[in-house]
């Protein structure tokens, strides 16, 4: 049992190697500079309405109303501040505290609950019983012996004679001999079957 659980506590130790590690190192800090984002969004816009106007898909008069909208839009945009926001850095060191009591102790009562935890204790138990010659195997002797003697009582009954040459062989009495009361019982039972 001391096996099962040493080889338990490492593929715990490895689940969470893979679980916590992530959540504790350092992520990178994420910077966006809000204007000058939407001065590119607005250049990239301008850029595709020129392309428009040359291309004669649009006349001089709607491209200059377009462009006004667009630096308009670009102006009520511009809040003029730094413009650099910072993503707030979220430390993973309460998940990874969860994460470190919470999957061994689940994965333990989970096994507690459904798994065999005194499997190991049977199984000493079966493998001593077998050394010290106290194995059980006496029922299948005993049906054996309780078929011989139904069949002392009724000896026409092939199909039982049969069955117990072929339990004979399962228990490796093959040296008791299968003599039939009266041999012509026998040879009048398999008439009757064949």
């Amino acid at each position: 049992m001391s096996t099962f659980w040493a080889l338990a506590g490492i593929l715990m130790a490895l689940a969470l190697l893979f679980t916590v590690v992530p959540l504790l190192r350092k992520h990178q800090l994420v910077t966006v500079d809000h204007d000058r984002l939407n001065a590119e969004v607005v250049k990239e816009q301008l850029n595709e309405l020129q392309a428009d106007l040359e291309a004669g898909k649009l006349d001089q008069q709607t491209y200059a109303a377009a462009r006004h909208d667009l630096e308009r839009e670009l102006l009520s945009n511009l809040d003029g501040s730094t413009g650099h926001d910072t993503a707030p850095q979220h430390h993973g060191r309460w998940a990874a505290g969860l994460f470190a009591v919470l999957v061994p102790g689940l994965a333990v009562l989970i096994y507690l609950q459904l798994g065999a935890p005194d499997y190991s204790a049977r199984e000493a138990e079966a493998r001593s019983a077998a050394s010290s010659g106290q194995q059980n195997a006496h029922p299948l002797a005993e049906m054996v012996e309780v078929l011989a003697q139904r069949l002392r009582e009724e000896p026409d009954r092939l199909e039982g004679w049969l069955l117990l040459a072929r339990s004979y062989a399962t228990l490796d009495a093959s040296k008791r001999p299968l003599k039939p009361t009266r041999r012509r019982d026998v040879s009048a039972a398999t008439r009757r079957i064949c």
